[in-house]
């Protein structure tokens, strides 16, 4: 994803300050890239009960949904899932 992000400016064609505001989900894809790469305990900060950058971009079942499919099912996991909830 590293290098998709930076060669979105050769691939939109725009200056890249300019993509957040022409491709409406670039700033989910950016926490996206930032789930995929993170801790239990980085996805739960981003979320902050509900009014992180995480919360901004995507829906309580949609992060649930990515815990789930990137951490093993431990009580670490559980605890975190049990904390995102809809606000």
């Amino acid at each position: 994803m590293g290098i998709f992000i930076q060669k979105s400016p050769e691939v939109f064609q725009i200056p890249a300050e300019e993509i957040p505001e022409a491709v409406d989900v670039w700033k989910k894809f950016l926490e996206l890239r930032c789930i995929i790469d993170s801790s239990l305990q980085n996805i739960e900060d981003r979320w902050k009960d509900g009014k992180g950058p995480l919360a901004q971009e995507f829906s309580c079942n949609e992060i649930r949904g990515l815990i789930r499919a990137l951490f093993q099912n431990t009580d670490r996991r559980a605890n975190v899932l049990a904390k995102i909830r809809p606000t």
